[in-house]
């Protein structure tokens, strides 16, 4: 199961860096409006997104072995963490600095959509620290316990 475990977080951690483009698009463009030119409210959006994926990824999780368990299907527990992981990876991925320029990336696309140099700065500052420090070790963490408790 170990090894298993190894490679679904070796594929989550592909395609969450392959996706982030497309769901970095998908989620701004709606949220970047509700904002309205204010860079608390940027900021706000960006600690939001990343906390509500987070307890939604972990919700997910934890009823998907839940319901493995009481269905009698052990192997059930895995498909779940992966498949919420499918939607929470990119999510988290998105908002980490990876590159040199930090948040470089975010803020060009932030900036595509229509955001002040403040609100560009505030959501990718606040949004990355989230991912970095609650995101990261959420996504690699619950797959392990999930995948090895079984």
């Amino acid at each position: 199961m170990a090894a298993l475990l190894v490679f679904t977080q070796l594929f989550l951690l592909c395609w969450g860096h392959v996706q982030r483009r497309r769901f970095r698009t998908a989620l701004w463009r709606p949220l970047l409006p509700a904002a309205r030119g204010s860079a608390l409210r940027a900021a706000l959006l960006a600690l939001g997104l990343q906390l509500a994926s987070a307890v939604g990824y972990l919700a997910v999780s934890v009823l998907g072995a839940l319901l493995a368990d009481a269905a009698g299907a052990p192997w059930l527990a895995p498909v779940a963490v992966t498949l919420a992981g499918l939607l929470y990876w990119p999510v988290v991925s998105m908002a980490v600095p990876d590159k040199s320029h930090y948040y470089a990336e975010l803020r060009a696309a932030l900036a595509a959509e229509g955001a002040t140099s403040a609100q560009q700065r505030a959501a990718a500052w606040t949004g990355g620290a989230v991912a970095l420090f609650l995101g990261l070790p959420l996504a690699l963490t619950a797959p392990a316990f999930i995948f090895l408790a079984r």
